[in-house]
């Protein structure tokens, strides 16, 4: 069931908002995703992205890795899945007029078993010559509907519609 829930989402949010959609690989996401917003300035982007991290991340000053103003910023932040379990990850946004290019990269999940601190990275999905692993189709699923999400409310919240969450 999960995991026709997160097929439904990532198909879904191919073509919301102009996202181009993710594809995960062994070494991370294949390619940047790229949003398209109408009458944008890069300089107005770079300010309401500022504004997202903001209210999106729990410690905005924590997770704040780089900032070159007007042009790009880089995140280091986290996907909770449980109290046990999140994905570790590093957001790059850069702007251009009408466009932002956002990069995941330093993908890892960090979880405990048995009271021990197990890490995975995408590679531990697929095996050697690149293939995914057939028992691992369903994760590589998950977790690309995972960061797709942080895209959709990105691009919500720069598109000033933010979900109701009371």
């Amino acid at each position: 069931m999960r995991n026709v829930i997160a097929l439904l989402v990532l198909i879904a949010s191919v073509s919301l908002n102009g996202q181009s959609p993710l594809t995960l690989t062994a070494s991370g996401f294949a390619e940047p995703s790229y949003i398209e917003f109408t009458n944008y300035s890069a300089d107005s982007l770079y300010k309401k992205s500022k504004e997202w991290v903001q209210y999106f991340y729990l410690d905005p000053e924590e997770v704040f890795k780089s900032d070159i103003p007007g042009k790009a910023i880089r995140i280091k932040g986290a996907i909770e899945e449980s109290e046990t379990s999140f994905w570790m990850y590093q957001l790059t946004l850069d702007f251009k007029d009408n466009k932002v290019r956002a990069t995941f990269e330093q993908i890892e999940h960090n979880f405990m078993v048995i009271g021990r601190h197990m890490r995975q990275t995408p590679a531990d999905f697929y095996k050697r010559n690149g293939q995914p692993r057939s028992r691992s189709m369903q994760s590589i699923n998950i977790v690309t509907a995972m960061f797709q999400e942080v895209l959709i409310k990105y691009t919500n919240y720069l598109n000033g519609q933010l979900e109701a969450e009371w």
